[in-house]
Order: C-alpha cells, then structure tokens, then sequence
C-alpha cells in the first residue's frame, strides 16, 4: 500500500437505518474526505451508505466508488463511481475485497451489513500475516457487537465515535 490512497469501505444498514446512524455516517464520511481517502460503500441513496456518501461530498471528497447489487438506479448522487454489479448481496464480497478498511455503522441486525462484516473477518484471517490486513472497526453498539468483539478480538475494533474511527486508522497506518 505503499504509494496508494487508502480505501475506506464504511458499511451499514439502508432503509432500516437510524436517524443517529445517519447523522454519524456523514460525519464519517466528512472525516474520511478531510484525510484525502478513497471512500467505497454500497453506494445507494439510503441509510448509511447514502448518509456517508453525503457527508465524504460535503467536505470535497474527490472519489467515492458505489458497488451497486444491480445497476445503477436508486444509486447516490453523491457517488463519483458506479459499479454495477448484477450480483444482488453478491457485491458484499466486493465492497469487503476492494476495502483497505472496513467500517460497519449502527445496528449489526441487518444482514447485509453483517455479512460484510463476516467476509471482512475472512478475509484477514490469519491477521498478522495478511499484506494488508486490518481489524474490521464496528462504529457503534449492540448485543452482536459485543459477541464479535469477544469472539475475534484482535480482528475487531469496536469505538463510539467518527473521530475514533479516524484515530484508530491513522494509528493502524503507523503500524503498518
């Protein structure tokens, strides 16, 4: 990852997305833009992936990538680059693969965003020895975030804020 921009997957719930998971999705988004990365979601108009595509744009974020379960109708305007995928929940795998690091938002209950998150396990698995591999950061709270962060500890970060999240990468990236 040497010379490369860093790819920030933030991942969440759509329509079944809070009003505070939105409003901390576009300060995430904002943050992510103020650090110059490359911000990748689902990229559809809704929930989180809308709210982090608005919040990335509001700060003069240069190239959000949308991976798209279709094409592109219902997709952001907010969203530099469709990728149009005909894969469904298939894409999961994709917005998982094409992250640097992945964020999921708010509630864990849904089970696109979970399955992010368990792909994004797989991935770094085995942790240490992966070119870059990072622990998957869960931006909130609830019952499976818990049972994550006990069961895959080092391979789960668990923070309460955007600016944590933030925090967490840049102390990633000195590691790495």
């Amino acid at each position: 990852m040497a010379n490369r921009i860093l790819k920030i997957g933030v991942m969440g719930p759509g329509e079944s997305a809070s009003g505070a998971d939105m409003a901390v999705a576009f300060s995430l988004g904002a943050l992510i833009a103020k650090n110059g990365w490359i911000l990748l979601s689902g990229g559809r108009a809704t929930g989180v992936m809308g709210a982090v595509n608005k919040g990335y744009k509001s700060k003069g974020g240069t190239m959000s990538v949308g991976i798209s379960p279709v094409d592109e109708e219902g997709m952001s305007d907010d969203v530099d680059l469709i990728i149009s995928t005909n894969m469904r929940s298939g894409r999961n795998y994709i917005n998982t693969l094409s992250s640097d690091i992945l964020v999921a938002v708010g509630d864990l209950s849904s089970a696109g965003t979970l399955s992010e998150v368990a792909l994004g396990l797989i991935k770094n698995k085995p942790f240490e020895k992966k070119r870059n591999a990072f622990p998957v950061i869960l931006l909130g709270s609830g019952p499976m975030h818990g049972a994550l962060v006990k069961t895959y500890r080092e391979k789960v970060l668990q923070v309460n804020s955007p600016e944590e999240v933030i925090n967490r990468i840049l102390a990633l990236m000195k590691k790495k």
